[in-house]
């Protein structure tokens, strides 16, 4: 459901910037709780890397945060390669963003104090929506805070709800994606047309 989700989002983008696919970069091992190499973050980085340890601190588990332009094309384990590269232990945690594609993805170690669904539930509540927003570094934050507090989502209403938001954003988007490609359809129809109007008015009736 999220890959579904974050790929729609890139859609959107390509058609509202007619922009082509960003240059993926294939995993590699890392060995900071943060990664940014293109500088993503700018002067936001030094206030998420003490995020980031304060949750090593404060709980003894870590979360590795990786920011790249892009993922590979088949890349839907692209998280999970870099957490292997990496020999990320079983109590860790990695949340990587593609920045040009607004795409995500997360890897869990088998001992890491929440389960796969309680980290999924916080993902798309306090993550997700900042990365369709583009905003890297409150996406991060909010992750963060909600392992450090153990404020997360689970089980009952919560859960239905964070499950509703899911779908209804994914329909919404290409709902979004549908009406946008039409109108660029229209666009492209209508302009022709204009323009052999105005020419026939320019040259007015002829003598």
């Amino acid at each position: 459901m999220h890959r579904l989700i974050t790929v729609l989002v890139g859609l959107a983008v390509l058609v509202l910037t007619g922009t082509g696919p960003a240059v993926a970069e294939p995993p590699f091992p890392v060995d900071d709780l943060l990664t940014d190499p293109n500088g993503v973050l700018g002067s936001d980085a030094a206030e998420v890397r003490r995020t980031l340890e304060a949750v090593r601190d404060e709980t003894g588990e870590a979360l590795h945060v990786v920011l790249v332009s892009s993922f590979e094309e088949a890349g839907a384990d692209w998280a999970e390669q870099i957490a292997t590269q990496s020999e990320l232990g079983s109590s860790y945690l990695l949340f990587a963003m593609a920045v040009e594609d607004n795409e995500y993805q997360w890897w869990l170690g088998d001992t890491f104090p929440y389960d796969a669904t309680e980290v999924d539930q916080l993902v798309t509540t306090a993550a997700q929506p900042e990365v369709i927003n583009g905003n890297w570094s409150a996406a991060v934050t909010a992750l963060a805070e909600g392992l450090r507090t153990g404020e997360i989502p689970s089980g009952g209403e919560e859960a239905g709800e964070a499950g509703w938001s899911a779908a209804t954003t994914s329909a919404v988007i290409g709902g979004v994606l549908l009406v946008l490609l039409a109108a660029r359809q229209l666009s492209r129809r209508s302009q022709p047309m204009k323009t052999k109007a105005d020419d026939a008015q320019a040259q007015g009736p002829t003598g």
